[in-house]
Order: structure tokens, then sequence, then C-alpha cells
């Protein structure tokens, strides 16, 4: 996928959807999981590390939720102009926040509740590991910085 398909103002939020799905799969994030498609779909699509969809599931839960390698991200799309946040989206980002300042309050004061986080990491690299992110088409260089 070119950089420039990224940086189309116009593009609607579910292209940019499918933009940043192809692009985390191709870089190792694992194979969507679509919650229209079947039990047995989901299984054979499963993989240690994947991305599901938001799709009618709880208002305003974040549009992406990936994993790989002991890393979480969760992001919000939006068009380029006149893409919103909801109060509910708002909630869900806030929420999902705090667990991150905790992460890495905890990382940084070296009493860190989950053990498989080594101590020494700084706080920048626990905001690594459990990133949320609300994106738009003109945030493309941070979106390839971050799925790499």
């Amino acid at each position: 996928m070119a950089a420039a398909d990224f940086f189309n103002l116009s593009m609607s939020e579910d292209k940019f959807m499918r933009n940043i799905i192809a692009h985390a799969v191709a870089r190792g994030w694992g194979e969507p999981i679509d919650r229209k498609m079947t039990r047995k779909e989901k299984a054979e699509k499963m993989r240690p590390y994947h991305v599901t969809i938001a799709k009618k599931g709880a208002s305003g839960f974040p549009d992406l939720v990936m994993v790989r390698d002991g890393r979480q991200l969760m992001a919000e799309l939006k068009r380029e102009k006149g893409g919103r946040t909801s109060v509910a989206q708002r909630k869900w980002l806030a929420a999902a926040r705090s667990v991150q300042m905790a992460i890495a309050a905890a990382i940084c004061s070296g009493r860190h509740a989950l053990e498989s986080l080594p101590c020494h990491m700084h706080r920048e690299q626990a905001i690594r590991l459990y990133g949320v992110y609300e994106w738009r088409p003109s945030d493309w260089p941070e979106i390839e910085q971050v799925l790499a």
C-alpha cells in the first residue's frame, strides 16, 4: 500500500480502516477477525496475534484492537475532516488510557504487578506496550511507526 493512499483526505473511515488492517497484517499483526464471521470462520483465521474489528459491539468501543508480541493497541479511526468522537468513544479511550498510564506508572515506580514486564522499561516503552490512539489519514507516519 503506497503511503500516498493514506493522505487522501476524502477517504471514508471504512476505507481507512481497511488500509490500516492491510498494513497491520502485512507487518505480522495477524488476520482480521470480523464479528460477522461464523464461529468456524473465526476459528480457522484465529492466530495468537490478531486484529479484532469492533462492529455492533459495545457503544463507543474503539474500532481496532490489535495484539502482537506482548503488545496491545487500541485505535479509534476517524475521517480526516468532520470525523468526531462521540461521548461513548471518549469514555472508552479515557478508560484505556488510564490503564496505559497505570502500566507506565507501575513500571516507572518498580512496583509492577505484571511480572512479565521488566522493571528497566521506560515509560515510553510501557505506552508502546499498551497503545491507545485516535488516528486520521494524516497520521500515517505515526501509524507506520507504531505498527512496525
